[in-house]
């Protein structure tokens, strides 16, 4: 009986044991619950260099539209930049 009784206390001690383990796994800022955040930020930050990465694409497009087009370079320059020709006076009415 006194070895039974031993023998149950040790499963006792070893449950309590485990389970303050992971209580504290589950509680503490490096348990389970910082794992899942630090998942969800990845995943946030993953949608973001997608969306950043199609933004690049079209960028890019324009990009290689304006340097294929002298028209629109020129639009470009005239309007974002303020260029003229050397042919040309600007007259700025106020």
């Amino acid at each position: 009986m006194d070895s039974n009784l031993s023998g149950y206390m040790k499963v006792k001690y070893a449950l309590i044991i485990v389970s303050i383990f992971l209580a504290h796994s589950i509680i503490s800022s490096s348990g389970v619950r910082y794992i899942f955040k630090i998942n969800n930020e990845i995943r946030k930050v993953k949608k973001e260099i997608t969306a950043l990465k199609e933004e690049n694409k079209e960028q890019e497009a324009k990009l290689k539209e304006v340097h294929n087009n002298p028209r629109l370079l020129e639009i470009y320059a005239r309007t974002k930049l303020g260029m003229v020709r050397p042919d040309e006076v600007i007259y700025e009415l106020k």
